[in-house]
């Protein structure tokens, strides 16, 4: 009977080294087993708002997968929305998370867009969004967005004023208007009505929330967006800036610039460039070298590019800092948007800059040919 178990444990041992080291074999799974599963914080939305895609990754035991790694794709994106993607390696609870924002094909209908998420062991699941179309004035537009302050202690709040107007700039009452908060470094920031309320503009075309930080990341500097959404697609955000909790304070990203400022006028075009540059410092206010420091695009309403490229682990140089190209892209050339470049240390500390791409409303001329003369 013994030699009988032996033998038994042997072959099971075999099984696992063939696992292992077989063409089938995927990265921390060797067997795999792992099946993934996934999930939207919000499933109905409007043009330009957006849903956090979680992927969970469980082991047979059904313990979380925290070696593995999952693909965000689209697998019908009707609405030309986009992926923005906050860690494609599963955390200490499996999950790994991108931000999803509908885009505005088709905006008169309601389409669904499809994301599916996958495991190198081919294990997948998907999730339907449905992007509704239509409602709101056509002509009204997000005029103006602000904060009472950007830059909040924990526990502090900052009021957000958002005012819309018509192409007179007179004001539009009785507009819905939706916020949220696609991007939450500070953990579980809230807004007062809740994120995703609807709510109506007042006879002077505003409305008003308010905006308290979260409590994650302690140590470090970080910043929320929060942005604002009209019915027919119009969208402004703002940056809100939380500072690390009193006695927490490490290195941190002081600031976040573009050369050149896309503050105000004249806003850049599709393909012009910027220079992103961020600034690190140690509690006492000095440049910290050496740094990590990561650019990511969390909203990238443009279809821009970062050179080098997104998700790219850069150092700073002995003056703390480190510099990355944002390119504008073309995507919903008609409109306005806004795209949200970040940059992150490792203890959480981030910064984010809001780059605003104009819409074109005129033919661009273009090269159709290239002769030389003489021939």
């Amino acid at each position: 009977m013994r030699n009988h178990d032996r033998s038994c444990f042997l072959l099971l041992w075999a099984l696992v080294v063939l696992g292992c080291s077989g063409s089938g074999a995927t990265v921390g799974d060797p067997l795999g087993t792992d099946t993934v599963t996934v999930s939207a914080s919000v499933t109905t939305l409007g043009v330009g708002q957006s849903s956090v895609i979680t992927a969970t990754v469980t082991r047979l035991n059904g313990l979380p997968a925290t070696d593995r790694s999952v693909s965000f794709t689209f697998q019908a994106n009707n609405s030309g929305g986009t992926l923005s993607i906050v860690n494609e390696n599963c955390d200490s609870q499996g999950k790994a998370v991108a931000i999803y924002t509908a885009g505005s094909l088709l905006a008169a209908s309601a389409v669904q867009d499809t994301i599916r998420v996958r495991l190198a062991n081919d294990s997948s699941a998907a999730v339907v969004i449905t992007r509704t179309g239509g409602g709101g004035s056509a002509g009204a537009r997000i005029a103006s967005m602000t904060a009472s302050t950007a830059s909040v202690d924990f526990g502090a709040s900052s009021i957000i004023t958002v005012r819309v107007a018509d192409a007179a700039d007179a004001p539009v009452s009785g507009e819905p208007i939706t916020f949220t908060l696609p991007v939450r470094n500070s953990g579980s920031p809230t807004l007062f009505p809740a994120a995703g309320t609807t709510l109506l503009t007042d006879g002077a075309g505003t409305v008003v929330v308010t905006y308290v930080p979260g409590t994650g990341s302690p140590a470090g500097a970080v910043d929320d967006v929060v942005q604002a959404t009209l019915a027919n697609g119009s969208t402004r955000a703002v940056i809100i800036s939380r500072g690390a909790q009193p006695g927490l304070s490490q290195p941190a990203i002081l600031s976040l610039t573009a050369n050149p400022s896309t503050a105000l006028p004249p806003h850049l075009e599709a393909g012009q460039s910027s220079i992103i540059t961020a600034l690190v410092v140690d509690t006492a206010g000095a440049p910290v070298s050496g740094a990590v420091v990561t650019f990511s695009i969390p909203i990238n309403a443009s279809g821009s590019t970062l050179l080098p490229a997104a998700g790219t682990v850069m150092r700073t140089d002995s003056t703390g800092t480190v510099a990355a190209v944002y390119t504008s892209g073309n995507g919903s050339p008609t409109a306005a948007v806004e795209d949200i470049l970040q940059a992150s240390l490792p203890n959480g500390s981030t910064r984010a800059v809001i780059i605003r791409r104009a819409g074109q409303t005129a033919s661009q001329p273009v090269i159709t040919s290239l002769t030389a003369l003489p021939s």
